[in-house]
C-alpha cells in the first residue's frame, strides 16, 4: 500500500514537473546573450601600419571587424632654398626616422653633442653641438674662431662623423695671393716637429680626429677633380694625405663636406702660414616626404560553427533573436520509495532556426534556461540538467 501510494504520488509529481518545466522553458526561450567585445591593435614599420581587430560575440553570432591603416611615404626632391620651415622640419624628422641622421653623436672629449635644429633651419647644414660652444672648445689654429667684423664662427659645429664642419663664410686669416698648389707645404712629420705648425693646425685636429684612409683619399680626389689646376701642377691625392690634416671628410649621403688644413713656408720671409680647403659635393636635393594614409575595413560574421554568414555586399544584418522552440522532457525513475531521494534529469530538446539542440548545448550557448520546482518538495540542484527531489 505504501509502495503503491508512493508510486502514485511520484507519478503526480512527474506530471507536475513536466507541466512546470514546459512552462518554464517557453517563458525562457528568448536568448540570454553573453556579449563580449575584444579589441587588439598591432603596429608595424616599413611601411608603417596599424591593424585593429574587434571581435564582438552576441549569442551564437561572432562579428569580426578588421581595420587596417597603412602609411605610404613618397618623396619630392627639392633645393633647400625652396623649402618652407615646416618642410625643413619634415625632411630632418624623416631622415632621423630612417636612421640616416642621428639625433646626437658622441665626440671624444666633448661627450654627447645634439643635432642643431637652428643651423639646419637657417643653413641646411647637418651639424651637432651649439656653434659658439664648439668654437670655444676647439682650438684648431692660433687665431680666434670668431670674427667680430663679419659675426661669423670658424665652424658650424661637429659633422655627423665627429669632424669639424667648417663655415665657408668665415674670413681667411691671411693670403699672400700665391696659388696654393705652388706653395711649399710641410709634410705631416714636419708639422709635428714644429711648435708653430702644431699651434696652427691645432691639437684637436691632429690627435682627436681620425678618419679612414679611404674616406680621406675620396675627399682629396674629389677636391682635385673640382680644382684641376692642382692636378696639372702634379699634386695627387697621396700628396694631399701626406701634407694636410683633415677636419672632415665627405660622405655618400652628402650630409658632410670635406676640409683639410696644412702649413706652408713662405718663400718671401720664411714664416709659416696655414690654409684650409673645403670640399663640397654637388648641391643636395633634399627629399621632402608626403605621407598618405589609406584605410580598409573588412567585416566577417560567423555562426556558432564558424561558418561565414554573408550577403552580396559581404556584410549581413543578423537578427539577434533566432526562432526557437522546445519539447520539454523530464526523466524520473519508474519507482521510488517514501523517504528516498529521486534524481530528476532534464532531457528536453530544442529547435534553433531548424537545427536540433540538446538541452546542454542550448543552455551552454545561452539560448534558453530551465528551472526545477515541486509542490512541498525538497529540491536540491545537482547541476544544470539534474536535481534531486
Amino acid at each position: 500500500m505504501n509502495k503503491t501510494t508512493a508510486k502514485t504520488g511520484r507519478l503526480t509529481l512527474l506530471l507536475f514537473f513536466i507541466f512546470l518545466l514546459a512552462a518554464s522553458f517557453f517563458v525562457s526561450l528568448s536568448p540570454v546573450y553573453a556579449e563580449t567585445n575584444t579589441t587588439v591593435t598591432v603596429t608595424g614599420k616599413n611601411p608603417v601600419y596599424t591593424v585593429t581587430t574587434t571581435v564582438t560575440k552576441e549569442g551564437n553570432i561572432t562579428t569580426t571587424k578588421v581595420t587596417t591603416k597603412k602609411e605610404e611615404t613618397t618623396y619630392d626632391k627639392r633645393k633647400f632654398s625652396t623649402l618652407s620651415p615646416g618642410e625643413k622640419t619634415a625632411v630632418i624628422n624623416d631622415l632621423i626616422k630612417q636612421g640616416l641622421v642621428k639625433q646626437y653623436i658622441t665626440v671624444e672629449g666633448a661627450g654627447k653633442q645634439y643635432l642643431s635644429t637652428s643651423v639646419w633651419q637657417n643653413e641646411g647644414i647637418i651639424s651637432y653641438g651649439q656653434t659658439y660652444l664648439v668654437n670655444a672648445a676647439v682650438s684648431a689654429t692660433s687665431h680666434s674662431n670668431y670674427d667680430a667684423d663679419s659675426g661669423q664662427y670658424r665652424y658650424w659645429g661637429y659633422d655627423i662623423n665627429g669632424g669639424l664642419y667648417a663655415n665657408d663664410d668665415f674670413p681667411r686669416d691671411s693670403d699672400s695671393g700665391k696659388a696654393p698648389y705652388k706653395k711649399n707645404w710641410l709634410t705631416l712629420q714636419q708639422i709635428k716637429d714644429s711648435t708653430t705648425a702644431i699651434n696652427y693646425i691645432g691639437k684637436y685636429t691632429m690627435y682627436s680626429l681620425s678618419f679612414p684612409e679611404a674616406d680621406k683619399t675620396a675627399t682629396a680626389s674629389l677636391f682635385l677633380t673640382q680644382n684641376p689646376a692642382w692636378g696639372s701642377y702634379g699634386i695627387t691625392a697621396p700628396y694631399i694625405l701626406n701634407h694636410f690634416y683633415f677636419n672632415s671628410v665627405i660622405s655618400d649621403t652628402g650630409f658632410t663636406q670635406g676640409q683639410f688644413i696644412g702649413v706652408h713656408k713662405s718663400t718671401y720671409n720664411n714664416q709659416l702660414y696655414y690654409q684650409s680647403f673645403a670640399v663640397k659635393r654637388d648641391q643636395i636635393l633634399w627629399p621632402v616626404p608626403t605621407v598618405t594614409t589609406t584605410e580598409t575595413t573588412t567585416t566577417t560574421i560567423t555562426d556558432s560553427a564558424g561558418t561565414p554568414i554573408t550577403t552580396d555586399s559581404g556584410i549581413v544584418v543578423v537578427d539577434p533573436d533566432p526562432t526557437i522552440s522546445a519539447v520539454a522532457a523530464l526523466s524520473l525513475p519508474k519507482t521510488t520509495y517514501v523517504g528516498h531521494l529521486a534524481l530528476a534529469k532534464d532531457c528536453s530538446m530544442y529547435d534553433v532556426d531548424g537545427v536540433s539542440y540538446s538541452a546542454a548545448r542550448a543552455y551552454e550557448e545561452g539560448l534558453a534556461d530551465n528551472d526545477f520546482d515541486a509542490p512541498d518538495g525538497d529540491l536540491r540542484r545537482v547541476n544544470k540538467l539534474q536535481s534531486t527531489v
